[in-house]
């Protein structure tokens, strides 16, 4: 997993360090499993960050 900062926009939760991704967090496990997200569910820098 590359360093992002994930956070979830419809539960109280948070982690890591480094540019945001911000979107729901099933969509936010979906990428930490190596998945890929539904297009235009997540937003934020850390999503042009190389893996």
């Amino acid at each position: 997993m590359r360093s992002v900062r994930m956070v979830a926009t419809d539960a109280d939760w948070q982690a890591g360090r480094g540019p945001e991704i911000r979107g729901p967090i099933g969509e936010l496990l979906m990428l930490t499993c190596g998945r890929t997200a539904t297009p235009g569910s997540v937003e934020g820098p850390g999503i042009a960050e190389p893996a």
